[in-house]
């Protein structure tokens, strides 16, 4: 049930940022961290901005007239977006890095969103660190907000170039 408020509460702010700052003069992503006991697993959404996120694959595979939506032919856009995704973005579940896998993405208005899932988590963690560098290379302005659920506890970390890690405690 959490999951699926937070996707709406993602959705909704998806859609103000759309329409509110239309070409965007802030650089932020959005992600939000939940465990799944019935899963036993980490669920993780990561909003990117289509148009930024472009621009940081274009960098990372010197294409510069790249298209992530509508790749050229034998590349597709999960190809693209799981390959910077996976470089720029880890977790750490109780003091250990575990691996994250990329389960696809979809494209909500300006955003993309990215699902991402660590599996066998037998139970709640207790700490959860991450490593948030989307974007960085291309924004040095670029703030990524990370919002760890777990129950009906929420606690959040605001992720800079100066500061691209951050943990929380339950």
């Amino acid at each position: 049930m959490l999951f699926v408020i937070n996707l709406i509460f993602g959705r909704m702010l998806a859609l103000w940022f759309s329409l509110v700052v239309g070409m965007h003069p802030i650089h932020v992503s959005l992600t939000e961290v939940n465990y799944n006991t019935r899963a036993r697993a980490v669920q993780i959404t990561v909003r990117i901005f289509t148009d930024d996120l472009e621009m940081s694959i274009r960098k990372q595979t010197q294409q510069p007239e790249l298209d992530i939506l509508q790749p050229p032919t034998g590349t597709t856009t999960d190809q693209l977006v799981s390959g910077y995704l996976m470089q720029k973005f880890a977790v750490k579940v109780d003091g250990k890095l575990r691996k994250t896998t990329y389960l696809g993405h979809e494209v909500e208005g300006q955003m993309v969103v990215c699902y991402v899932e660590i599996e066998d988590v037998k139970k709640p963690y207790k700490k959860v660190e991450v490593k948030n560098t989307v974007v960085m290379e291309t924004h040095a302005d670029q703030n990524n907000l990370v919002n760890v659920n777990l129950g009906d506890r929420i606690k959040s970390l605001r992720l800079t170039a100066e500061a691209p890690e951050g943990a929380v405690q339950f």
